[in-house]
């Protein structure tokens, strides 16, 4: 496996450890050290083998203790150890025997599973020692919330769904929006085909007939020609008409809000 970082919130990634039981046959072109300097990546094998197979402990330490450094505050060592995010990519497993015996019964490595069932990290803000907590400053990434909030929080969820880009979820959506970075109109509003959703006056309210609609005078939210939709477009109960679904189709009558159809056959 390789421990990977990255200071530019997962847009580039750079190597930080490599980690294999036989690190000339599965990373050949790293140096398995020892570390020549600070800044050495190498691969390390003394936490790679096949037992303990469960709960085994790696450490991992942005600097060397073995190395003296004078001054760590130089830009040489500041980066090396700040960072926005770190990720660790598994590439091989152990297995078993089983893996060279062929695949006429099916994969073998199929009924293998690893996974990390604890990590720890310890760090701090980047305040060059001076403080307890790092005002905003222009370096640090702001909420992503199309100009309709300035407020946001981490969510784990949305870090992976993004492949490890960015886990920020927008707080309180102003002007009528909604979703992770306030990218959407909120149910009963829909988004103006001819302002990007950053408008402040992007979304407006759908005008249909709550008792002639499918969902209680929703319309559809923007225009997507892949999916068929029609930003404000209002969606009609099957016995319902008109542009605000607000009147009975030919040979019906009776338009009702409790009626599932809207209109009753005449």
């Amino acid at each position: 496996m390789l421990v990977e970082r990255s200071t530019d919130f997962g847009q580039t990634w750079k190597p930080f450890r490599y980690f294999a039981q036989d690190c000339a046959a599965s990373f050949p072109n790293i140096s398995s050290g020892p570390s020549k300097g600070v800044g050495d990546v190498i691969c390390d094998s003394r936490y790679s083998d096949i037992e303990p197979s469960t709960e085994g402990e790696v450490v991992l330490k942005a600097l060397d203790p073995s190395f003296e450094i004078e001054n760590p505050y130089v830009p040489y060592i500041q980066e090396l150890i700040t960072m926005t995010n770190l990720r660790i990519n598994f590439t091989k497993l152990h297995t078993l025997g089983d893996a060279l015996l062929g695949r006429r019964h099916g994969d073998p490595l199929e009924k293998y599973y690893y996974a990390v069932y604890e990590m720890v990290v310890r760090g701090n803000c980047f305040c060059n020692g001076h403080a307890s907590h790092c005002d905003p400053i222009q370096n640090l990434r702001g909420c992503n919330c199309n100009g309709h909030s300035g407020r946001c929080h981490f969510d784990m969820a949305a870090y992976q769904a993004s492949g490890g880009v960015s886990g920020g979820v927008c707080e309180d959506c102003q002007h009528n929006t909604t979703g992770q970075h306030c990218d959407q109109c909120k149910p009963f509003f829909y988004q103006d085909p001819h302002k990007a959703i950053s408008d402040p006056h992007a979304c407006l309210p759908c005008n249909c007939n709550p008792e002639g609609t499918l969902h209680q005078g929703a319309c559809e939210s923007r225009t997507d020609p892949v999916l068929g939709t029609v930003a404000g477009r209002c969606l009609c109960k099957e016995n319902v008409e008109g542009v605000r679904c607000d009147k009975c189709k030919a040979n019906h009558f009776g338009l009702r809000g409790s009626d599932p159809l809207g209109c009753q056959r005449m």
